[in-house]
């Protein structure tokens, strides 16, 4: 997909670059660096929510605007600093840590990882219980049906553990319908 939205060599139309926010349920490493090699600036996994999206959104906004705003001081050179902000597009610019603007900060959880948006230190102390308790994996299914939550948040904890690859994934097939994603704790964990 990159290949095909940037121009066939950087002299077609360098004045128009491509940029790319990337939403998929990809999540393999090669799929990652090429996706990072064709110049996607940010790389979204299904499910998110619409916070998340936004403040990829306000980023990527934040990037295109030190971008004109540089355009228009001093339009050909670069120094390391600017360099450094334009290639980390999440960053924010210390004119914006200086003008007040608090560097995000997330509560790490009791493993010393830091907590996604909107996830509790309790209820993800439950899901890891029954991951480590269940022997042949399970679904978010059933692990929403044990701690009585939605599954939907049952599958963002579980995302969130193999995220921080504190869980696996394997897929059982066999029955009718869709396979089923089970997860299994990790000995990493």
């Amino acid at each position: 997909m990159c290949e095909s939205l940037s121009p066939a060599s950087p002299h077609e139309n360098p004045a128009d670059p491509v940029d790319i926010i990337a939403i998929t349920a990809a999540r393999e490493l090669d799929t990652v660096r090429a996706a990072m090699a064709g110049g996607v600036m940010h790389y979204l996994v299904k499910l998110f929510t619409s916070t998340v999206l936004l403040e990829r959104l306000d980023q990527y906004v934040q990037h295109r605007q030190e971008l004109r705003d540089h355009a228009a001081i001093a339009p050909s050179m670069l120094d390391q600093a600017r360099i450094d902000r334009m290639l980390q597009p999440g960053a924010l610019a210390p004119a914006a840590l200086a003008a007040g603007a608090a560097a995000p900060t997330v509560p790490a959880d009791s493993t010393g990882l830091s907590l996604s948006k909107g996830l509790s230190e309790v209820t993800l102390d439950a899901v890891v219980a029954t991951l480590q308790r269940v022997v042949v994996g399970i679904s978010a299914s059933d692990v929403a049906q044990h701690l009585g939550l939605a599954r939907l948040s049952a599958r963002r904890y579980l995302e969130y553990l193999l995220a921080a690859e504190r869980a696996d994934i394997t897929q059982e097939c066999g029955r009718a319908g869709r396979p089923e994603k089970l997860y299994h704790w990790t000995a990493a964990g």
